[in-house]
């Protein structure tokens, strides 16, 4: 069995045992699913738990609904609906409301506590990838702390003309105290590459005051060839044309 596998059949386990996934929101419900003919993909991608779906639902001004599907192929599929979209039977599917009516109130809460850096608005980054916009589109966009270790992962979605990560999830297997919230949005250059800016909450408080001289990733943020959050193995190096550019362009992109 793949660790994809293993991971779905882990959460589809925990539904059974609890009635939810584990880090499902607490008005989700196992076992029924949103469908709409208008919508052909997971628009929310694939991502590690319910709660992060409903969490990419609440980035989406036309979502009121979502379903999760943790055995999906990929596993984690997060399709986003609006109040169109009819209920009906999925076993081991998760869904729910855009908000829970304590979602607010929490995650203010929660972020005086577990979100303690910022990362400001930043002016364009340009980052020569020597891919377009369409190349990049679907893959992950990871954010690294201050020793170059990865704490947040999020799918890169088209959002109009420009690409956006805005559904962060902790890094699987990353237990600190960092939760890392907002978008990175990536624009189209005149030249295959990337012109990158930020809004981020939850970031590494010691990024931009402590020298990472020579330390690899530290806070960096950047796209990676994966194209899911949920297992760590299948997230990949940073994302580049190779045979068109010789050094990595990523290694120089931080918060």
């Amino acid at each position: 069995m793949s660790t994809g596998s293993k991971v779905a059949a882990v959460l589809a386990a925990s539904s059974a045992a609890l009635g939810y996934a584990v880090g499902a929101p607490s008005c989700a419900v196992t076992g029924k699913a949103y469908e709409d003919a208008t919508v052909l993909a997971p628009l929310g991608a694939y991502l590690i738990d319910a709660a992060a779906c409903q969490t990419s639902c609440q980035s989406s001004p036309t979502c009121t609904k979502f379903t999760f599907d943790p055995k999906s192929t990929p596993p984690g599929a997060c399709w986003l609906y609006g109040d169109a979209a009819s209920e009906k039977t999925q076993a081991d599917a998760i869904s729910g409301p855009k908000a829970c009516a304590t979602t607010l109130t929490d995650a203010s809460t929660n972020e005086a506590s577990t979100n303690p850096g910022v990362a400001s608005d930043s002016s364009p980054i340009a980052v020569d990838t020597g891919l377009t916009n369409q190349q990049v589109v679907g893959r992950v966009v990871i954010v690294h702390d201050v020793t170059g270790g990865r704490v947040a992962c999020s799918p890169l979605l088209a959002a109009g003309d420009k690409l956006e990560a805005n559904s962060f999830v902790k890094y699987p297997g990353y237990t600190g105290p960092l939760s890392v919230t907002g978008s990175v949005d990536f624009e189209s250059e005149a030249k295959p590459g990337q012109a990158m800016t930020y809004k981020l909450s939850g970031t590494d408080p010691e990024c931009g005051t402590k020298d990472i001289t020579g330390v690899a990733n530290a806070c960096g943020i950047h796209i990676h060839t994966g194209t899911s959050c949920v297992d760590a193995a299948t997230v990949g190096g940073h994302y580049w044309d190779h045979a068109a550019i010789a050094s990595d362009p990523w290694q120089v992109v931080t918060y």
